[in-house]
């Protein structure tokens, strides 16, 4: 028997994907700055040939979402620093953003719009095939995943946010 894959049913399991990996995360950001009522203040700062046209070159945390907004297609970022600068609370934050703007739209624009998964590479030994460990940690992590709903998960969440807590020299 063939799993349903009708728009209502593909709309409802991204809903509930977007759901655990919002709590996922606020339950991590809470940990990172120490409690749900401590305040990080962090600034972050675009490196000259990153900054596209008509962006800032610097910005606040509480902006991280709007200054990816303003970003061309296909939007992509990397977030560098030294060890505690903050970089996965800018991610994560940024990925809480994202979810926010995806739970305000209509059923039929979030139904074509990529749920943010945030995963820690640290966790892949670089064996196998990346897409294959993503879809592991989807199963391990969310409870997802059966082969056969594989294409939709790899349309819908073509948004995954990579992080690293391991260091490497150039």
């Amino acid at each position: 028997m063939r799993p349903d894959t009708s728009r209502p049913v593909l709309i409802r399991l991204a809903d509930r994907l977007s759901h655990a990996v919002d709590s996922r995360e606020k339950v991590l950001l809470d940990q990172l700055r120490g409690g749900p009522d401590t305040v990080m203040h962090l600034a972050f700062q675009a490196e000259p040939r990153f900054r596209s046209a008509g962006t800032d070159a610097v910005g606040v945390l509480a902006n991280i979402g709007l200054y990816f907004r303003q970003q061309p297609s296909p939007q992509r970022l990397v977030v560098l620093g030294e060890a505690g600068a903050g970089k996965t609370v800018l991610a994560v934050h940024l990925l809480l953003d994202q979810l926010r703007d995806r739970a305000a739209l209509t059923d039929n624009l979030r139904a074509e719009a990529p749920v943010p998964v945030r995963f820690n590479v640290a966790g892949w030994d670089g064996g196998g095939d990346f897409t294959s460990w993503m879809a592991s940690r989807l199963r391990i992590d969310y409870g997802l995943l059966q082969r056969r709903r594989w294409r939709w998960a790899t349309r819908t969440i073509s948004f995954p946010y990579l992080t690293a807590s391991t260091r490497w020299t150039p």
